[in-house]
């Protein structure tokens, strides 16, 4: 009898809770409509953090404070769903992504001509032959990532393979941010095993070497085989033309760390291989387009997003990950050029924004985020 009288006064309380509920959700669409008449954003982390800061102090006993602090996030971020559906249900606004709108409006270049970064004989150049079987595709190659991200921007070349990530050393963050600040979308991927060999002229010796050259990201995964070895490090454009460099020069104390591949190309001698210090090391290409390319094939997410600087942020996105069923595959902070402690984070998940439940998925993270970007949605790689 007393567990009925308990239930009894939780079910009126429900009751209450209900009504209060309603006319709160009532008085976030009146503010919704505010601001879509006079062009405010919705996400205010200022207002947010008064109202979590008033409340959950307010009287409160200690034990309760968290799990209240939770409902109170849950009710908040309801409210902005509400908001973004009166904001954005008839078409986005300034600085919201239109998903659909990448799906309806897709042009397909009739010819293709691919760039990569580096020279023949690069690991860009080996997973390009991989990704792109045609033959007869035009390639074109350019020094650095930036001259070969403004040849895709200004239409010199209709595609470009990129190094966007590797299993030693993480993201190469040149790469993503090019990608997301030059409105650049990836529409394919492939991982690239790398096996790095130390090259020098025909006529050199392991014991003479005393420089080696290569692109930053191989130096870093080879710095055990580079300290055992006592070798001056020096960062070069590119693993491939590290090698050429060493070829013109003929100078049998430095050597380049590339690919056998780039050896057998240039003429140079395999001083050593597999001189990586992980065992397993592979690189993620991403092939980059202009405009996205979206069918039923692409199954993996890309997106940059960033988040106010207060407690529980970047929880709020990875639930709303987790409640829709979608599998985070990787997620990676960088610094926010001019903001000191704050971070951008890179983060790829399984879905296709044909799907309904992932575009309402990606509505509720740019609810939730300061600065969001889609970086694209495409098959994932062998």
């Amino acid at each position: 009898m007393e567990l009925e009288k308990l239930r009894q006064q939780i079910d009126e309380i429900d009751e209450k809770m209900r009504d209060l509920l309603a006319r709160r959700m009532q008085l976030s669409a009146q503010v919704g409509e505010y601001k879509k008449k006079v062009g405010l954003p919705i996400f205010h982390p200022e207002r947010e953090k008064e109202v979590l800061e008033k409340n959950v102090s307010k009287m409160l006993p200690e034990e309760y404070r968290p799990a209240y602090r939770e409902i109170l996030i849950k009710i908040m971020e309801t409210s902005r769903r509400i908001q973004g559906n009166l904001l954005y249900d008839q078409g986005a606004s300034e600085g919201r992504i239109d998903l659909e709108g990448f799906i309806k409006n897709q042009q397909l270049p009739s010819l293709r001509t691919v760039g990569y970064q580096g020279i023949p004989g690069s690991y860009s150049s080996e997973a390009l032959e991989w990704m792109v079987k045609d033959k007869r595709t035009e390639r074109k190659h350019y020094p650095t990532f930036r001259q070969a991200t403004e040849a895709l921007a200004d239409g010199e070349i209709t595609d470009l393979i990129l190094p966007i990530e590797n299993s030693s050393t993480g993201g190469v963050k040149d790469v993503e941010h090019l990608i997301a600040t030059g409105q650049l979308y990836i529409s394919g991927e492939w991982v690239l095993s790398i096996n790095h060999a130390l090259l020098g002229i025909p006529t050199a010796d392991i014991q003479q070497i005393r420089k080696v050259y290569s692109h930053s990201q191989a130096l870093s995964q080879c710095s055990r085989f580079i300290e055992e070895h006592g070798f001056l490090a020096e960062p070069y454009y590119n693993t491939a033309m590290s090698a050429k460099m060493v070829q013109e020069t003929n100078d049998p104390r430095i050597g380049a760390i590339a690919s056998l591949q780039a050896g057998q190309l240039y003429g140079l001698k395999t001083l050593a291989e597999s001189i990586g210090d992980n065992g397993t090391n592979y690189t993620r290409f991403v092939r980059v387009t202009k405009s996205p390319e979206i069918d039923a094939r692409c199954n993996k997410i890309s997106i940059r997003l960033s988040v106010a600087h207060e407690i529980g942020s970047l929880y709020r996105i990875i639930n709303i990950i987790t409640e829709s069923s979608l599998n985070m595959t990787r997620i990676e902070s960088r610094p926010i050029y001019g903001k000191p402690w704050e971070y951008y984070f890179f983060i790829d998940f399984e879905g296709n924004i044909m799907e309904e439940r992932v575009r309402k998925a990606m509505d509720r993270m740019m609810d939730n985020s300061t600065h969001f970007d889609f970086l694209g949605n495409y098959p994932k790689g062998a």
